[in-house]
Order: structure tokens, then C-alpha cells, then sequence
């Protein structure tokens, strides 16, 4: 009799909390239909001052990335060779104890671990030289139908004088 009551205690339990949880989700959902329902104002045109604005900053960003993409190489390169010099040092005392197949399985560790860290430098910068490429795309394109936009207010323009 104890064990049914127990149960029916948790049955009433998670009845309960699923029920909360689930009125929960049906406000949110009000809110997100609220939200989204909700006109957003359309953005200003920018001011050719805004333009120039807006161009040093991306230069700016591009400028402090590229940085940051140096220092992440710099700090990989110098843990690889951390890495390496200490393979090295192993090899050396191997050497010195005359452990020939230690020595042999180090190096093949060693030219393993260059050809992994080389393969990695070349697929980032693969990748890199991609995004550029995207990226420059993109700003011709860009560039492209700001000219079109451009050239149809002028011929808009240059019929209303008619």
C-alpha cells in the first residue's frame, strides 16, 4: 500500500512539473511570435562619411585579424619546435646509451610529427587564401550592385526632369 502511494505521489509530481514546464513553453512561444510580429525599422542610408567610416573599420578588422592569425601561427610554430627540441634530447641520451631501435622509432616520430605540423600550416593557409578570395568576391559583387542601385536612381532620376 506504501509502494502505491509513493508512486502516485510521483506520478501527481511529474504530472505537475511537466505541466509547468509546459505552460512555460507556450508563453515563450507567445513572446517569440510577439517579438518577431513586431515591425524592425528599416536602416538609414548611409552617409558617404559613413561609407569611409565604415571601410577604415574593416580595414581595421582585417588588419588586427591578420595580426591575430600571426600570433596563433607563432605560438603553434614555437610549440612544435618545444615539442621537437624535446624529442631531440631524447634521442640524444638514446644515442649516447646506444639503443638503435629507440633512436630509429624517435626520428620516425620526429619526421611524423613534421609532416603533420607542415600539412597543418599548408591546409590553414589553403583555407585562408579561400576566405580571402570569398571575401573579395563578395566586395565585388557588393560593389557591383551598389553601381546598378547607383545607375538606376540616375535613370530614375533623370526622368522626373522630363
Amino acid at each position: 500500500m506504501k509502494a502505491n502511494r509513493w508512486i502516485s505521489l510521483g506520478l501527481i509530481l511529474f504530472i505537475g512539473v511537466a505541466g509547468v514546464l509546459w505552460a512555460e513553453a507556450q508563453e515563450e512561444g507567445k513572446k517569440d511570435t510577439q517579438v518577431t510580429e513586431q515591425k524592425t525599422p528599416q536602416p538609414e542610408k548611409a552617409s558617404p562619411r559613413q561609407r569611409r567610416t565604415n571601410a577604415g573599420a574593416a580595414q581595421r578588422r582585417a588588419i588586427v585579424r591578420q595580426k591575430m592569425n600571426q600570433e596563433v601561427a607563432a605560438r603553434q610554430d614555437e610549440t612544435h619546435r618545444t615539442s621537437l627540441k624535446e624529442l631531440e634530447d631524447i634521442k640524444k641520451i638514446a644515442e649516447e646509451e646506444g639503443a638503435t631501435r629507440t633512436v630509429e622509432a624517435i626520428q620516425q616520430l620526429i619526421e611524423k610529427k613534421n609532416t603533420e605540423f607542415r600539412k597543418g600550416i599548408e591546409q590553414a593557409e589553403r583555407a585562408r587564401r579561400e576566405r580571402a578570395a570569398q571575401m573579395q568576391k563578395r566586395t565585388k559583387k557588393d560593389g557591383a550592385k551598389k553601381a546598378v542601385e547607383k545607375a538606376k536612381g540616375i535613370e530614375d532620376d533623370g526622368g522626373d526632369n522630363d
